[in-house]
C-alpha cells in the first residue's frame, strides 16, 4: 500500500494475483492502473524528491513519471521488496537474489557484490543508510546504500534461522 505523499487521497495497492489498483478518493473506490504488463504487483515505492515518480515490483521494475497514472519496464529485475533512496533522488533498491541497485533513476540496475539470497524487507534511511532483511538469513546493513559495495550482517545467531517475513521500518523522531 502506498499513500501519495503528496496527496493523501492518492492511494495505491498492489496485488501479487490481480495487478496494481489506484484510489483518487482515500480508498472509498479502487480502480485498477490500466497496464497489461503489471500483472502481478508485489511491491511499491514513490521517490521521496518527486511524488511523481512510483516504482513498481512485478517480477521486473515498473517506472512511472506522471504520478502513478502510466508505468514503464525498466531493466530491473524485482520479487518483492522495493525502496527510493531517501538521500538520493536518483537511487533505487529492489530485492531479487541479493540487493540490486539503480543509482541513475532506474535506467541501469546492478547487484551489490557479495548480496544473495531472497530479499524480504529494504529500509532506506535519511541518513543514506540502508537495512535490509533476507529469507532466512538475518538482517544486513549499509552505512551508505548508493556507493556500499557490500552489506554487513547486523543480526546474531540468536536471530531465528527460518524467517519468511520481515518488517523494517524507523523512528522519525531518531532514526
Amino acid at each position: 500500500l502506498l499513500v501519495s505523499s503528496a496527496n493523501p487521497n492518492i492511494c495505491f495497492a498492489c496485488s501479487p494475483y490481480s495487478g496494481l489498483y489506484k484510489s483518487t478518493n482515500m480508498g472509498a473506490l479502487w480502480l485498477p492502473v490500466d497496464t497489461p504488463t503489471i500483472q502481478a504487483a508485489t511491491c511499491i515505492a514513490q521517490n521521496p524528491f518527486n511524488p511523481l515518480i512510483i516504482y513498481v515490483g512485478a517480477g521486473s521494475v515498473y517506472k512511472s513519471t506522471d504520478g502513478g497514472n502510466t508505468f514503464s519496464p525498466t531493466s530491473g529485475c524485482n520479487y518483492f521488496p522495493i525502496a527510493c533512496d531517501q538521500a538520493d533522488a536518483n537511487t533505487v533498491y529492489s530485492g531479487a537474489n541479493g540487493v540490486q541497485r539503480s543509482t541513475d533513476a532506474g535506467s541501469h540496475w546492478g547487484v551489490v557484490p557479495g548480496t544473495t539470497g531472497t530479499l524480504l524487507a529494504i529500509l532506506a534511511l535519511p541518513s543514506g543508510a540502508v537495512l535490509v532483511g533476507a529469507q532466512n538469513n538475518g538482517i544486513y546493513y549499509a552505512a551508505n546504500g548508493k556507493t556500499a559495495t557490500s552489506f554487513a550482517k547486523i543480526t546474531s545467531a540468536a536471530f531465528p534461522t527460518t524467517v519468511y517475513s520481515v518488517a523494517l521500518t524507523n523512528c522519525s523522531s531518531s532514526p
